[in-house]
């Protein structure tokens, strides 16, 4: 597949995200921040000609928040006025980053079996 399927498979997650899911997670900055993985990604792809690391970055974006909501934690803090917090957005980038870390360390394996 081209690349440019999966950057517009990656722009088409991140509206989704952004804009349609925003009542899962009600913070703006959170789908912006969680693409600079996928620049990392992005990057990774041009620079080492990386096909399974354009796929996770692509689809991983939205499959690690739905992960992150899956398991996410939510707890009330007293010493801060009875505040509620989550780890969801912690986990999701975790999620992310390790699904883009995996892809790449995958098709280095592939492309180093194929130079032999």
């Amino acid at each position: 597949m081209k690349k440019s399927i999966f950057i517009i498979i990656l722009i088409v997650s991140f509206i989704s995200v952004r804009f349609g899911l925003i009542e899962l997670y009600k913070s703006h900055d959170a789908p912006i921040i969680a693409l600079l993985p996928a620049i990392l990604g992005i990057i990774l792809t041009v620079m080492f000609n990386c096909q399974i690391t354009m796929t996770g970055t692509s689809f991983g974006y939205i499959m690690s928040f739905i992960l992150a909501q899956l398991f996410k934690t939510e707890y009330i803090d007293p010493k801060r006025g009875n505040a509620l917090y989550s780890n969801w957005f912690v986990l999701w980038l975790v999620i992310y980053s390790g699904i883009i870390v995996v892809c790449f360390v995958m098709d280095c394996y592939r492309n180093k079996k194929k130079k032999c």
